[in-house]
């Protein structure tokens, strides 16, 4: 195990892997949108009951959010003619997007760091009450031990399992969406 070969420093290290490992979520959701824009580029619209199809903006983020708030179904079809299922899409995973973006960008822009990551002989442990933990949902009572601490493992598998979900949502969209040859 890490902490045994490290003997101290190790939760250190973790707070920085922990780190990494949301701004590499994020950076995949973004090239993920770098493939639905190739694949848009591709696709014919036939219907008339859709606005104009233009170009997708290269960024979930810009995607997601316009003048600074959230995109609502009817905005989304309207500025890029999407279908309704593809503006449904994006819809789906933008609360998501924007908690781990905020996160990744306080990181990266703003100097923060996760806060203190402790450790006992079951693993790491975070406080459910501190940044980026306090909104996840993840963990049973029987999860929690004393002062609100919370095992780590199952907020970074939540963050893996809805960044994998994004591209496979995507996928089922676009399969029940339209007819490939």
């Amino acid at each position: 195990k890490t902490r045994d070969l490290l003997a101290s420093g190790d939760t250190r290290m973790v707070v920085t892997e922990v780190e990494y490992f949301f701004s590499i979520c994020r950076s995949l959701i973004d090239l993920f949108q770098e493939i639905a824009c190739k694949l848009w580029d591709k696709l014919t619209l036939y219907s008339r009951c859709l606005p104009v199809k233009k170009a997708l903006r290269k960024s979930f983020r810009e995607m997601v959010l316009y003048e600074g708030r959230l995109v609502e179904k009817e905005e989304l079809q309207a500025r890029f003619g999407l279908p309704g299922p593809w503006a449904d899409f994006y819809l789906r995973h933008a609360e998501f997007f924007l908690q781990i973006r905020k996160f990744r960008d306080n990181i990266v822009h703003s100097g923060s760091q996760v806060q203190t990551i402790f450790s006992n002989e079951n693993g790491y442990l975070v406080n459910l009450n501190f940044k980026p933990f306090e909104d996840m949902k993840v963990w049973r009572e029987a999860d929690k031990g004393n002062n609100d601490l919370v095992p780590l493992m199952p907020a970074l598998g939540m963050v893996a399992f809805k960044t994998l979900l994004v591209c496979e949502d995507f996928s089922t969209m676009m399969e029940g969406s339209f007819e490939f040859s």
